[in-house]
């Protein structure tokens, strides 16, 4: 069992003291306030290392040429194109079925050449997400389409299977 809480060995902590009473003024714990314009007193944070001459200033290297500041990067345009043929073909597929070819190819060719772009400038081109996702779309439309034939086939044979 574990005693009861009581003060600290030794009393009560230097720096303390007893406590006020309600309504009695409250004791200054930091002294006077200076002056503006006054010198601070001795301590803080003292005085900051400078920058060799030439070097970095306030501790951050300048950007590099020709990157965007403020660490965001441009979307290589390509993916978008990418992302969006082939998410347009994939319903394509279902209904107009060897017409959505055509965005297979747009969308897998403009993903591969957005994949290249970013991997060439990875510090300017951003978007390899929207590219590989277009690329996998753009596979998909004719995965969908094999898929398509070879259950209509099925499903026409099946008369003579049973039949």
């Amino acid at each position: 069992m574990q005693p009861p809480y009581g003060p600290p060995p030794g009393g009560t902590p230097q720096g303390y003291g007893p406590p006020t009473a309600p309504g009695a003024p409250l004791q200054q714990g930091y002294g006077p306030p200076t002056t503006p314009g006054a010198p601070l007193p001795p301590g803080g944070y003292g005085t900051q290392p400078q920058p060799p001459p030439g070097g970095p200033v306030g501790g951050y290297l300048p950007a590099a040429p020709g990157a965007p500041l403020g660490g965001q990067k441009k979307i290589e345009p390509l993916a978008i194109v990418s992302l969006v043929a082939g998410l347009v073909g994939l319903p394509a597929g279902l209904c107009c079925s060897w017409f959505a070819l055509a965005f297979t190819l747009v969308a897998v060719g403009t993903g591969a050449f957005a994949l290249v772009n970013i991997s060439n400038k990875p510090n300017e081109l951003g978007g390899k997400g929207l590219a590989i996702g277009g690329i996998i779309a753009g596979l998909a439309i004719p995965a969908m389409l094999i898929a398509f034939v070879f259950l209509s086939v099925a499903f026409l044979s099946l008369p003579a299977i049973f039949g």
